[in-house]
């Protein structure tokens, strides 16, 4: 019985995974093009469009959104392999503007535990491509920190926007620049959205 079960249950899984994959190849390629379409504006326009972005992926990550809304559409988008513009907000918006702000705090914190977090989490960000909640305490504890990621994931994502830059996060950063498709472009982007929280954050621990 429990033979007949198991690959029963295996063989019905298989055959209505063959009956909807149809359905499901249209569904992720419609959701392909309706990301692509904003980005395929006018530059300036979709700058203004990668800035909105750049922020709202910030906020979202903060609010628990990224692994149920984010991360699914970043697989939609690399399903074939290719790099993605929502990877490219991942690593920029995310990754580059956690570093930045705990640069800051690892070259001003009083505290040496502090220090040595703070400079951990920016081996992480930029050489891993992940642990971007490192932030979020200092930015929760001062709002001008907070304002200054903001401002650094919207100029980052306007860079990408305006250029159209595709690319992935958990990686290291030369080599999430090296495959993307704008590769000037995402360096560019990576360099706003570290720098802008950085000199904010610098300033705060004065």
């Amino acid at each position: 019985a429990t033979l007949y079960t198991v690959g029963g249950a295996g063989a019905l899984a298989g055959l209505g995974g063959a009956a909807l994959a149809p359905f499901a190849a249209a569904a992720t390629g419609a959701a392909r093009l309706a990301l692509a379409v904003p980005f395929a504006l006018a530059p300036p326009a979709a700058a203004a469009v990668g800035a909105v972005a750049g922020a709202a992926t910030k906020v979202l990550s903060m609010r628990g959104g990224y692994h149920p809304v984010l991360f699914p559409l970043i697989l939609i988008e690399m399903e074939g392999g290719a790099p993605s513009l929502l990877g490219a907000l991942d690593c920029v918006c995310l990754c580059c503007v956690c570093a930045g702000v705990c640069a800051a705090v690892a070259l001003r914190a009083a505290a040496a535990a502090e220090r040595a977090a703070s400079r951990r989490a920016v081996r992480i960000n930029l050489g891993f491509g992940d642990f971007v909640e490192a932030c979020y305490p200092i930015m929760q504890r001062d709002r001008v920190v907070h304002a200054g990621a903001l401002l650094g994931a919207a100029a980052g994502g306007a860079i990408v926007g305006g250029a159209g830059a595709r690319s992935s996060a958990y990686l290291p950063l030369p080599v999430a620049v090296a495959i993307s498709d704008e590769p000037a472009a995402l360096a560019a982007a990576a360099l706003a959205a570290f720098a802008v929280p950085f000199a904010v954050t610098l300033c705060r621990r004065h």
